[in-house]
């Protein structure tokens, strides 16, 4: 019989799946389950409609007094962790874990802590943090570096970095959330210390080593970025996206310092390198040479590079480069690249306006170029 309603279901679908709901007293949380895994897991189905649809099924199971239990609980909080979606975990975690009493294992409180810092939700964080600390649930180190990545994100640096220099007395710390407290830190003197302290190989870690070079790249200090360098681990060992962050980070040194000299050169050897320079790195270039001390003697090279990458429609590289023509004069030019944005529709940004109302400098032109 339950087969036969299973099937019903599948072939009317989720209004039908509804009408089974007076079933359920009858259906232990195995058969709760699978019903709810037919009637997300219907083909075509895009992981956010099945995070909600779940939701939505439990919700109306919930208002005729009826519970799910744990597997089917679970199942609901996969599909939210697939959907990333923090709203539905909200509302899983509210009204049937909270509410009901359910409990959870570690690797659950992670997914959803998880979720919850990928969708830059700190409040959900931390409510999910007090109601661990009242289940008496100890925290994985999972957790906690997910909600140190949220609290940087929102620019809580400081309270990251507390909160994981005290987890490093409590716990066996990863490279991966070494790497994260470091980056947390206030200055790249703090993270040479810690590293030092630790006695850390920087050289076995391309992820210790990107985090103390991104601090480093923050305050321009190119001639410790460079002795860094030399410590870098071997490429072997390495994945391509954590090579290509070192030279990202390198650049942006230089960047950050002004020196166009420094990053013509580095810019020459990562087109020598493994790598291949992408478009981030050509917005990184551009901006350098706005940033100089003689922008109009770099406006060549800039302009060469950002003809190589024009392609890609990255508004950070159209941003950089109306920002090297406003410091430079060059109105014709920039009123070229502000016909040629809007004629291939690339979304502009603030700063990009900023930028070329300075280098045009014709108020009256501007105006009619952002009605074309």
């Amino acid at each position: 019989k339950l087969q036969f309603l299973y099937f019903i279901a599948g072939e009317r679908g989720g209004n039908a799946m509804f009408r089974l709901s007076s079933c359920l007293r009858a259906l232990n949380d195995s058969q709760c389950n699978k019903l709810l895994l037919e009637h997300c897991g219907r083909k075509g189905i895009s992981r956010k409609v099945a995070s909600t649809e779940a939701c939505t099924l439990i919700e109306r199971w919930q208002r005729q007094g009826d519970q799910p239990g744990e597997q089917t609980v679970r199942t609901a909080i996969g599909y939210a962790v697939r959907a990333n979606d923090d709203q539905s975990l909200l509302f899983l975690w509210k009204a049937v874990i909270r509410g009901v009493g359910i409990k959870l294992k570690g690797r659950d409180y992670q997914l959803i802590a998880t979720t919850f810092s990928k969708c830059n939700n700190l409040e959900a964080l931390r409510n999910l943090w007090s109601d661990m600390k009242a289940f008496n649930t100890r925290p994985t180190l999972g957790i906690l570096h997910a909600v140190a990545e949220c609290l940087i994100s929102n620019n809580e640096r400081s309270k990251a970095s507390e909160g994981l220099l005290a987890a490093n007395r409590s716990y066996q710390l990863n490279n991966s959330t070494k790497a994260l407290l470091i980056t947390s830190m206030d200055s790249s003197e703090s993270a040479e210390r810690f590293v030092k302290d630790q006695n850390i190989d920087i050289s076995s870690s391309i992820e210790i080593f990107n985090a103390v070079l991104s601090q480093h790249s923050k305050e321009g200090n190119t001639a410790s970025a460079e002795t860094l360098w030399r410590k870098r681990p071997s490429e072997q060992n390495c994945k391509p996206t954590d090579l290509r962050r070192s030279w990202t980070h390198l650049l942006s040194c230089y960047s950050q310092r002004g020196d166009w000299e420094g990053i013509e050169l580095v810019w020459i050897r990562l087109n020598l390198s493994s790598l291949k320079p992408n478009v981030i790195d050509a917005s990184i270039v551009i901006d350098c040479a706005s940033r100089c001390t003689d922008p109009l003697s770099a406006l060549p090279v800039a302009s060469s590079i950002f003809e190589s990458f024009s392609h890609s429609k990255y508004q950070p590289l159209f941003t950089s480069m109306m920002k090297l023509f406003s410091v430079t004069s060059q109105a014709e030019q920039a009123r070229s690249l502000y016909r040629w944005i809007r004629t291939h529709g690339v979304e502009t940004s603030p700063e990009f306006i900023k930028y070329s109302d300075i280098a045009i400098g014709d108020a009256e032109l501007l105006s009619y170029l952002r009605n074309v």
